[in-house]
């Protein structure tokens, strides 16, 4: 049983250290991304972000949107916002 509780324990911390290598990585493409990318890259951060703080993926979504009506683009992606 205590065996158990270790195994499930360091599964857990290497999700969340995965998550946020995933949300580190993400970050810098949004970054550095210019012009319509950028609106992808921010969803893909908004996505990656919704099970950490679902506020800041909302706020994404919302940058996201307002890139997508100044370019006037609509862009056919996964959102959930």
């Amino acid at each position: 049983m205590r065996n158990l509780l270790a195994l499930l324990l360091i599964f857990s911390f290497s999700a969340v250290f995965s998550q946020n290598a995933k949300i580190d990585s993400l970050q810098l493409e949004v970054n550095n991304a210019k012009g319509k990318n950028r609106i992808l890259q921010l969803n893909q951060l908004a996505l990656a972000f919704w099970d950490v703080d679902a506020k800041k993926s909302i706020a994404l979504c919302k940058e996201a949107l307002q890139l997508c009506d100044k370019y006037k683009e609509v862009i056919l992606t996964f959102c959930f916002c």
